[in-house]
């Protein structure tokens, strides 16, 4: 493959930084690899063709299917619906197999 297109791995600190990052580069979704026990996202920059792989390790993966995330008190909670709260943006969590990604 050409290394150009080779994604950018980036290591987060934890689950609630890479939600934060989520929220804000508008990234819509998290995945999961509930096997590897992993969560990351993908960002293209417009600058650039290279992809960039945001990825956190997990100490428990999470049972329901969305993230909450207060957009005031950054506080996250979790739920199997799409919040209704006005301060609050629901980010998917989509269940993956990760394979050779990282």
């Amino acid at each position: 493959m050409n290394e150009a297109w080779e994604p950018l791995r980036i290591e987060v600190e934890d689950f609630e930084q890479l939600v934060l990052l989520s929220s804000s580069l508008h990234l819509s979704i998290i995945n999961i690899d509930p096997r590897r026990k992993i969560a990351f996202l993908f960002y293209a920059p417009i600058a650039t063709l290279r992809p960039i792989l945001y990825y956190c390790k997990l100490e428990e993966v999470p049972k329901e299917r969305y993230v909450h995330l207060d957009k005031v008190s950054s506080r996250l909670r979790f739920g199997d619906q799409i919040s209704a709260e006005p301060n609050e943006v629901s980010i998917p969590l989509i269940k993956v197999k990760s394979e050779g990604l990282i």
